[in-house]
């Protein structure tokens, strides 16, 4: 089986129906994940559902750990959502091992 060391859900994981079984699936053969998604709790038509702030207890909760790296990206304030992205967007890093996370 392939193994890959990282793989990103960027803006695509709240488009999906089943994202717990996929983020399940890729652990299965990366060591992480980078989760970026939003966090506005209006949600639209082409979502599933909304991140809140709660997904990092409930991923924990079911053996995923994370971690919250939004405030180490630097995003260009004149480009789409840079201006106030760290209030809006969630980057979280995840992994099945905790070890991994929890340094």
């Amino acid at each position: 089986q392939t193994k890959i060391d990282l793989f990103g859900f960027f803006m695509t994981l709240d488009h999906c129906e089943q994202p717990l079984a996929l983020l399940k699936k890729i652990l299965s053969i990366s060591k992480y994940i980078i989760i970026h998604a939003h966090v506005d709790p209006i949600i639209t038509a082409q979502h599933s559902f909304v991140f809140t702030s709660k997904v990092k207890e409930f991923l924990k909760k079911r053996k995923i750990y994370n971690i919250d790296i939004t405030e180490t990206v630097k995003k260009d304030p004149k480009r789409n959502k840079g201006i106030n992205y760290k209030t809006n967007e969630i980057y979280l890093l995840c992994s099945k091992n905790k070890k991994y996370i929890y340094n």
